[in-house]
C-alpha cells in the first residue's frame, strides 16, 4: 500500500513539475502579431485575411511559423517561412478573424501557442 501511494505521489509531483516549466527552452525568439486584415473590408463572401508579425530574438535559420485560423471553429494550418530580418506575412481564409500562433523551432519543436484576436 506504501507502493501505491509514494507512486501517486510522485505522479502528481512531476505532472505539477511539467505545468510550470516553461513552454520552450529561454532565449527562444518570440513571435508578435503585428496585422490581421482582411483583403476586402465588407465583403462577407471573401474571407481571405492577411496575416504579418515580426519573430524577436536570434534566429539560427530553421524556423518557421505556425498559424492556427479559426481555432475552435473550423482550424486550418498554416506554415510560414520567416526573412532573414524576422518578418512574414502570408494570405489565410478566416470566417472569425481568430487565430492561434506559434514559433517552430530546432527539429519540429513547438512553442506554446498563443491566441490572437482581431
Amino acid at each position: 500500500m506504501k507502493t501505491v501511494m509514494i507512486f501517486a505521489m510522485t505522479l502528481m509531483g512531476l505532472s505539477t513539475f511539467a505545468q510550470n516549466t516553461p513552454p520552450y527552452p529561454p532565449g527562444t525568439p518570440a513571435v508578435e502579431i503585428k496585422s490581421f486584415r482582411y483583403v476586402e473590408r465588407g465583403n462577407s463572401v471573401n474571407t481571405t485575411a492577411e496575416v504579418c508579425g515580426v519573430v524577436h530574438g536570434s534566429l539560427i535559420g530553421n524556423e518557421k511559423v505556425l498559424l492556427v485560423v479559426d481555432p475552435k471553429y473550423n482550424p486550418g494550418d498554416y506554415v510560414v517561412m520567416i526573412s532573414p530580418k524576422g518578418n512574414f506575412c502570408t494570405l489565410v481564409n478566416s470566417l472569425t478573424g481568430r487565430l492561434e500562433f506559434g514559433l517552430i523551432f530546432g527539429k519540429n519543436q513547438l512553442s506554446a501557442l498563443q491566441e490572437y484576436k482581431r
